[in-house]
C-alpha cells in the first residue's frame, strides 16, 4: 500500500508515513490525501480511482474499527 501511495500521490515517505486514517479524503467526488509537508504545511493530493480501490481493500482489512492509528502501522525515526 505504501509504493502504491508514493507511486500515485509522488509524495516522501515521511508524508506517506505520517498519514492517519482521517488524512484520506474518499468521497464520490472528492479523491484525495491531505499531507503535511516540510515546515508542517499542508496539501491535497488526488488520488486515482484505481489507487482508492487499494485503500478500501486495506482499510477494509487493517482498519475495520476506523480507529485514528496511523494509515500504515509505520513508525518514523527521522
Amino acid at each position: 500500500m505504501m509504493l502504491i501511495l508514493l507511486y500515485d500521490s509522488g509524495a516522501r515517505v515521511q508524508e506517506i508515513a505520517d498519514l492517519t486514517v482521517s488524512s484520506l479524503h474518499t468521497d464520490a467526488k472528492n479523491l484525495y490525501i491531505t499531507l503535511m509537508g516540510k515546515e508542517r504545511k499542508s496539501r491535497n493530493v488526488p488520488l486515482m480511482s484505481k489507487t482508492v480501490k487499494h485503500l478500501d481493500v486495506y482499510l477494509r482489512e487493517f482498519h475495520s474499527k476506523g480507529d485514528e492509528a496511523p494509515l500504515l502501522g509505520v513508525r518514523t525515526f527521522f
